[in-house]
């Protein structure tokens, strides 16, 4: 213990420069961390507003289809899943289109997909889109002909703003066909997105109602996630070796085609951040070995003294590495508190139209990136300590009385 009491003195001894370094150590650390959370989190923002308005991978087909649990069905799913382990969710989805006519008279074309809310949840992140609001609930098929309603359905929270749609929860439309027939649909959720055609154009409802509503008994998109939609692009072309072998006609789509400047901006983002971190965590371990280096030259004399008394040199080591963990460990708690706390007041202040913050942030002090800071920073800062603990094993008091 005397070497970490000896170190305690020391910081204690040039107070100053001790605050002066933890405050310069928790701010590198703060900054680390939220460039860590914000670049993560725009990324996320990014595909939620791309890739994640649809499929990660689509095949348009016809398929026949009752429900999930046809034996036709599971086996298509899980052919589909063996193809690539990066395959993360398979669905199907009946899409068509239906008119809803505004109340100044102009009708609107609408894009209505019956997806099933278990197997698709992750497609389109519906699920999480629809269970923001605590008073949404899941579009099910309707069996009660003494209902004044054919369907249930789940309409964009823009949709519900438009001042030509005076509807919101509960509320009943009337939609036409293709071949003109009426239907009356219930709104049952007001799911949310910052994406225009996806919260202003298209109904969410259950595969059996869309159906109905085109007299259809088939499927005809296959609906596939990626583990990582940036690299959807490699898994495509299995999908596409798939259905030659499977479909008579059919069309894959990948949402990267046609967006690949945001796939480029993804990577320029990607190596700038990593470049970034790299500066940032070099300063931080430069301050924390420069003070180091500091103290040493003060307390030249008082060492020399120690290893005359008989301090071994493993045990002056221990005092500076001490001295290192300390700053290191204050200045990560402190820096860690600060950078969540800015994270915090970040995503409060910048928000987007819908309410929702601009870049969603982490919401727990514990998390991945609180964890990925702690365990790059605590070991770079103690190897920064390497080259001033290497001057003081190897000073002799020989050179500590030349110095005199």
């Amino acid at each position: 213990m005397l070497p970490f009491k000896i170190a305690l003195q020391f910081l204690k001894y040039s107070l100053t420069k001790t605050i002066v370094t933890l405050l310069a150590v928790s701010l590198g650390i703060a900054i680390f961390y939220f460039i860590l959370d914000a670049s993560s989190g725009l990324k996320s923002t990014v595909l939620s507003t791309t890739a994640e308005n649809d499929a990660h991978i689509r095949i348009q087909t016809d398929v026949a289809f009752v429900s999930f649990s046809e034996q036709s069905a599971i086996d298509l799913r899980n052919d589909i899943f063996k193809l690539d382990n990066r395959i993360v969710d398979v669905s199907f989805s009946y899409r068509t289109t239906i008119v809803l006519q505004n109340a100044n008279g102009i009708d609107n074309v609408i894009e209505m997909r019956g997806v099933d809310f278990d197997y698709g949840a992750k497609i389109v992140d519906i699920k999480k889109r629809i269970l923001h609001q605590s008073k949404n609930k899941f579009p099910e098929p309707v069996s009660d002909n003494s209902l004044n309603y054919d369907g249930e359905i789940a309409v964009g929270q823009r949709f519900t703003e438009n001042s030509n749609n005076p509807y919101g929860l509960s509320s009943i439309l009337s939609v036409k066909n293709a071949l003109g027939e009426i239907f009356r649909l219930k709104i049952v959720a007001v799911f949310i997105s910052d994406q225009d055609m996806l919260s202003s154009s298209v109904f969410f409802t259950d595969i059996e109602t869309a159906q109905k509503i085109n007299h259809a008994s088939h499927i005809n998109f296959i609906e596939i996630r990626t583990k990582d939609p940036v690299k959807s692009n490699d898994v495509a072309p299995k999908i596409s070796a798939f259905s030659e072998n499977r479909f008579t006609e059919f069309i894959v789509s990948d949402w990267q085609d046609g967006n690949q400047y945001i796939i480029n901006l993804l990577y320029i983002e990607d190596v700038s951040i990593f470049l970034i971190q790299i500066m940032t965590g070099f300063a931080v371990a430069f301050g924390v070995g420069s003070v180091l280096m500091f103290q040493v030259k003060e307390k030249i004399n008082q060492i020399g003294i120690l290893k005359a008394l008989g301090l071994k040199d493993k045990e002056t080591v221990l005092i500076f590495l001490y001295q290192a963990l300390i700053i290191t460990i204050i200045g990560l708690i402190s820096g860690l508190i600060l950078g969540f706390s800015l994270s915090q007041l970040f995503m409060k202040v910048f928000i987007r139209p819908s309410g929702v913050p601009l870049v969603s942030l982490q919401t727990d002090f514990i998390n991945l990136y609180s964890l990925l800071t702690f365990v790059i920073m605590l070991p770079t800062n103690l190897l920064a300590a390497f080259i001033p603990i290497r001057f003081v094993k190897n000073l002799k008091i020989i050179e500590v009385i030349k110095h005199e």
